[in-house]
């Protein structure tokens, strides 16, 4: 039992970690592809691996759960990625990956408003202190951008959050991996049409750091790591996971200064600092 629950923590931490490395392979990939062909091509791939699984277990939406996993799969998929990449295409992947440190807070103030919770003093003081955060990001030197990109990156967190309640009314119903497998399906299916009918990228002449970037999108911090994470959060629970979680964008701002060499400022840390001290206040 002990051994398990070590590797489910060492499942957290890679999938944590992964995922802070999204920024770098995504930022990479941006510089010969859109936005719309990177989350395209990156989910293309992630569900040629993730097929084989599906058909193997065999757990496809039912007829009157079909809307519902239709709604998360759009939410989750072709609006929320399109929104954070091309955020993260304005704003840089250091601003990106500490704004992402957000996301434990607006997952509390979900449960707030759509499933009753009562967030108490902390939860509202952790909100607080997160917004100061956003605000010293966003008006840090050395944006270029302005405030877009941010926006752009807190407008897909906003989706994710509404995803995860969806994938956790789903979850009732299914199990994890059929929830995820099929939302990736899903969103994939309708992430495709548009990519033919606005630009198809010219796969024959991509760089070899392109694709290498798109595949570890694909398959390293996409269906390899939605699945640690679920069977991670399954066997150490809500609290122990989202204190983990926070590794995501503490390492996505590291490796956007060491990989990338990106230009930092003091009012950049110091909001990211807040943010994930708030993140970390919530999770505990």
């Amino acid at each position: 039992m002990h051994s398990r629950k070590t590797l489910a923590l060492l499942a957290l931490v890679f999938a944590s970690c992964a995922w802070g490395s999204v920024f770098v392979f995504g930022r990479i990939a941006l510089m010969e592809l859109s936005p719309l062909q990177v989350v395209t091509l990156r989910f293309v791939i992630a569900s040629c691996v993730l097929l084989p699984v599906m058909l193997w277990q065999r757990e496809w939406p039912r007829p009157r759960d079909l809307p519902a996993f239709l709604a998360a799969s759009f939410i989750g998929v072709p609006l929320a990625m399109f929104l954070l990449f091309t955020g993260l295409k304005l704003a840089g992947a250091v601003t990106t990956a500490l704004l992402l440190g957000a996301f434990p807070v607006l997952l509390s103030l979900s449960a707030v408003l759509f499933d009753q919770e009562k967030l108490g003093w902390r939860g509202w003081t952790a909100t607080a202190v997160s917004t100061l955060g956003v605000g010293l990001i966003v008006g840090a030197p050395g944006q270029d951008a302005g405030w877009q990109g941010p926006l752009l990156v807190l407008a897909s967190l906003v989706c994710f959050s509404a995803w995860v309640v969806m994938s956790r009314r789903l979850m009732q119903r299914y199990s994890p991996l059929a929830v995820t497998g099929n939302v990736i399906l899903l969103g994939t299916l309708m992430l495709v049409p548009v990519l033919f009918l606005r630009s198809m990228p010219p796969l024959g002449t991509l760089h070899a750091d392109t694709w290498w970037c798109l595949a570890m999108l694909g398959v390293v911090c996409t269906a390899l790591t939605y699945q640690l994470w679920n069977w991670g959060l399954k066997e150490v629970g809500t609290h122990t996971s989202g204190v983990i979680g926070n590794l995501e964008p503490l390492t996505g701002a590291l490796l956007g200064v060491l990989v990338l060499g990106e230009a930092t400022s003091l009012g950049l840390w110091l909001g990211g600092g807040l943010i994930l001290a708030a993140a970390i206040s919530v999770s505990l």
